[in-house]
């Protein structure tokens, strides 16, 4: 009975241990390549990042309307004051707009923009 249970013990050891094989994300189409879904998350992480720094290079150069082009328009925003309920964008360029008057060369130091936890595929 021991050696049953030992036996068993084992075996699910071994296939709970076991590793299965990474699925390639590349879509074949007549034996050729078409896309590869990490290639378009990091075309997409790419665009955005460029999009992020003209927002902070914007902020610290203290061009309110470069800073404000780079929000949607339907953009919802809530605000760290207590009590402050409105939500636009406007009310948010608004707030931008006195952060940057109340406070003078304000700089994004040491800057590292991480694309996510594995760099291959860009996947969180």
């Amino acid at each position: 009975m021991k050696k049953l249970i030992f036996a068993a013990f084992i075996t699910l050891m071994v296939a709970g241990c076991s590793q299965t094989e990474k699925k390639d994300d590349t879509t074949k189409q007549n034996g050729d390549a078409v896309t590869n879904k990490g290639d378009d998350m990091k075309a997409m992480y790419e665009a955005n990042l460029a999009a992020y720094k003209n927002q902070i290079t914007a902020f610290e150069k203290e061009d309110l309307n470069a800073w404000a082009a780079t929000i949607a328009d339907n953009a919802v925003w809530l605000s760290p004051a207590y009590g402050d309920t409105i939500t636009t964008k406007a009310h948010w360029v608004e707030s931008i707009k006195n952060t940057m008057d109340n406070n003078s060369n304000l700089h994004l130091t040491n800057a590292q923009f991480l694309p996510g936890v594995d760099s291959a595929t860009q996947k969180p």
